[in-house]
């Protein structure tokens, strides 16, 4: 016990000792003397820091989807096939503002007998950032975008832009407000499109950690999709 105790004293008391060598270094040399006194002291937690943000960024990385990668230079077949996938998915991607135009579309279309008939139509929101919406459709697919169709990418934006039909019936108004038959046309944020959805915590993190990376691969430049293609991720809209 008393072995134990003598230790541990000791191991403070290189500590404080440390301590006051880093505060005296600071003081007579600045920051590069300080950090110099603290990595002779404490170079093995320091490596050991290092390695761990770095093993952190590297399985960020590599949770993006491989297919979001070509397979350059190979004369594989299977790799080739792969490559063509890459393309076709940086493709329907790159029309993802088209895709929004085609699902405002086909709810005019729908509601086109509704407004005939006094519906008021209220348009809420913006459409979603691309980035956030390539974070949560690859989610949706486990992260394996191999065998994505262009109808998987069309069928998961419906769930991004929706619309409620409200009858004067099922409303609640405030005095004085007049109610009226309403059709509100959603254009979900992604906290709400991961809640229309019920994505899991684990399933919004990891969301979250795509987006992020995906926002600084755009910061940094390009993202190649395949051996002739570069996939450029742009911001398209705002959102409330």
């Amino acid at each position: 016990m008393s072995k134990n105790l003598g230790q541990k004293a000791a191991g403070l008391a290189q500590h404080i000792l440390a301590i006051r060598k880093i505060i005296r270094a600071f003081a007579q040399g600045g920051w590069a003397a300080a950090a110099f006194q603290a990595l002779r002291y404490y170079w093995p937690q320091i490596l050991c820091i290092a390695c761990c943000i770095t093993l952190v960024c590297l399985i960020i990385t590599c949770a993006i989807p491989m297919m979001m990668f070509g397979f350059t230079g190979s004369a594989d077949t299977e790799i080739n096939a792969m490559n063509e996938q890459a393309g076709n998915v940086a493709a329907y991607f790159n029309n993802y503002d088209k895709y929004c135009l085609d699902r405002t579309e086909e709810i005019n279309t729908e509601i086109e007998d509704l407004e005939d008939n006094g519906y008021k139509v209220v348009q809420v929101g913006y459409y979603m950032p691309k980035n956030w919406f390539i974070a949560l459709f690859s989610v949706s697919v486990g992260n394996d975008l191999t065998g994505v169709t262009e109808q998987q990418v069309i069928d998961f934006l419906d769930n991004c832009i929706v619309y409620e039909v409200l009858p004067i019936e099922e409303q609640t108004t405030e005095p004085g407000e007049v109610a009226e038959d309403k059709i509100i046309i959603y254009r979900h944020t992604p906290e709400q499109a991961m809640d229309y959805m019920n994505f899991s915590e684990a399933d919004r993190d990891w969301a979250s950690l795509l987006y992020d990376t995906l926002e600084k691969e755009e910061t940094n430049g390009i993202i190649s999709t395949n051996s002739n293609q570069l996939y450029r991720c742009w911001k398209t809209a705002r959102y409330v």
